[in-house]
């Protein structure tokens, strides 16, 4: 290509059934080349698309920031912005099983917050989620469960909100699970599922770097975990 004003193009993949991951290369042939962004896209009748509403199951013991910065966030990227593609799609239900947030703060017709005895993770959860079918003003599909002290942004919730949207019919009662990196070196992985065994907490995926190609073609294995 060859352009001197900013220009899209858009370029499709072969069909490769048989490779286990499809990438590309940008190559530039001067020095002034720009890249403004870039999206892998396909073409979908919208009759196939499904309905999906996320309900955001959020367990917390005294991680008042946390989830503040996160609860913040959502506000400014997705309850406040009709334009973005999960508005009216997507609340969260907190469970506070350490009583130290404020109703003021967290309660408002996307944000659910409940006061919950300390019932450790399983019991946060739980709570969570019960609150999200039992809501009126929400009928979720979906329920993520999210630790309290994350750093997300919306990105990742927009590929699960698509993703869910035109999964096959076989894979609807799959689970889709998410993987944990450092905060300290991003492209490292902590965990992408795990194994409970009499030796204790096991995971095959530990360390894996994401800028390694290798690595990444070795993460797409898929591992039995519990």
């Amino acid at each position: 290509v060859n352009s001197d004003i900013p220009k899209q193009y858009t370029f499709e993949y072969p069909a490769c059934s048989d490779a286990s991951a499809l990438s590309f290369r940008v190559v530039p042939l001067s020095e002034n080349v720009v890249i403004s962004e870039g999206a892998y896209t396909s073409d979908v009748n919208p009759a196939h698309m499904k309905n999906v509403n996320l309900a955001l199951a959020i367990c917390t013991y005294r991680r008042e920031d946390y989830v503040a910065r996160n609860i913040n966030m959502l506000r400014e990227e997705v309850f406040n912005k009709e334009n973005s593609m999960l508005h009216g799609h997507i609340a969260s239900f907190i469970s506070d099983n350490g009583n130290t947030l404020q109703q003021s703060d967290f309660s408002d017709e996307h944000i659910h917050l409940f006061a919950n005895k300390n019932s450790g993770g399983s019991g946060g959860f739980s709570r969570a989620a019960i609150e999200a079918l039992r809501a009126n003003d929400f009928h979720p599909t979906h329920i993520i469960l999210m630790d309290d002290d994350i750093s997300f942004n919306v990105y990742a919730l927009e590929r699960a909100f698509s993703f869910l949207r035109i999964i096959k019919d076989k894979y609807q009662v799959s689970m889709l699970g998410g993987a944990m990196f450092r905060m300290d070196k991003r492209s490292i992985q902590h965990a992408s599922g795990e194994k409970q065994t009499v030796q204790g907490i096991i995971s095959d995926k530990a360390g894996y770097n994401m800028f390694n190609i290798v690595d990444v073609l070795r993460n797409e294995v898929e591992e039995r975990v519990n």
